[in-house]
């Protein structure tokens, strides 16, 4: 008989990954969206994954106590790799306490220019898409879909109308999207975070804070005052308020209460952005957008 040769296929899971990039004892672990949250020593450590490379390479350097700090491997990495995808880990500091008082880390990063005006074109490109090749979406859908296209639309027109103010808007470290209760789990959460204009959290705050609790328009006046924001970046606030990215995040989700109550609201939030438009033409700002009279 001839000699044999034998394969062996050893599976490494991610919970023996973190116990050796990181010299952890993992007790317990449980598989979240994009990673994994374990348990060590009764700490609780998350592991995410990070969807832009770029992205986190420039949240780095700028990182400061407000936020969890990634867990540097045994090998001087700020990442490790699982099945062809790159992750951090942090350690989760008290991540039920609620962030009440403190939205932004002001200080001036950069001075770059974002064209959101063309990211939100390609968007509504895509769900027009969507609405033209699909053949089952009920007619509510569908007009729904139009309607939200529709403040897409003017989103982009305010834009355009900051872009061409005069002066610079602030730089800062932003999250992709703020949840309402705003936790530490999530605020601090380094993979959350992204560079941006300083409008982009006060605005994310607010639509996640109306649907999900309640928000007056005075409120946000407080924050344009407290955060001192100049007029090209109310004018980037209002884009970023008329942009219904809360709706859009939700097209591939099951959960159709969460849609519901997003919809069942919209008149509501019609009424809040005419009420903050009113106030915002006291300043030398005007803004106005005719169908929210209707």
């Amino acid at each position: 008989m001839g000699n044999k040769t034998h394969t062996f296929f050893i599976t490494i899971t991610m919970d023996n990954l973190i116990a050796y990039y990181y010299n952890l004892s993992v007790d317990k672990f449980k598989n979240i969206d994009n990673g994994l949250l374990v348990e060590s020593n009764n700490n609780l450590y998350i592991a995410k994954e990070i969807q832009n490379m770029d992205n986190f390479n420039q949240i780095l350097p700028n990182l400061t106590s407000d936020y969890y700090p990634p867990l540097i491997t045994k090998e001087g990495n700020y990442t490790f790799n699982y099945n062809g995808k790159s992750y951090l880990l942090f350690q989760a500091i008290n991540p039920a306490d609620k962030i009440e008082n403190h939205l932004l880390n002001i200080p001036v990063l950069s001075n770059i220019t974002i064209d959101y005006s063309k990211i939100w074109e390609n968007n509504i490109d895509y769900f027009i898409r969507r609405i033209t090749e699909s053949e089952d979406r009920e007619v509510d859908e569908i007009n729904y879909m139009n309607y939200y296209i529709g403040m897409s639309e003017n989103a982009i027109a305010i834009n355009e109308r900051a872009k061409r103010i005069n002066g610079a808007t602030r730089i800062c470290i932003s999250h992709f999207r703020i949840k309402y209760p705003n936790y530490s789990l999530t605020y601090k959460d380094p993979s959350e975070l992204m560079i941006d204009y300083v409008s982009r959290d006060i605005a994310e705050y607010t639509k996640s804070k109306f649907f999900y609790d309640e928000m007056d328009f005075k409120e946000v006046i407080a924050l344009i005052n407290r955060y001192q924001l100049s007029d090209k970046e109310i004018m980037f606030l209002i884009a970023r308020l008329m942009y219904p990215n809360y709706y859009f995040d939700l097209l591939s989700d099951k959960n159709i209460e969460e849609r519901e109550i997003i919809i069942n609201k919209r008149k509501s939030y019609e009424k809040f952005l005419l009420n903050l438009l009113k106030q915002i033409k006291t300043t030398n700002l005007f803004i106005e957008i005719h169908w929210l009279n209707i």
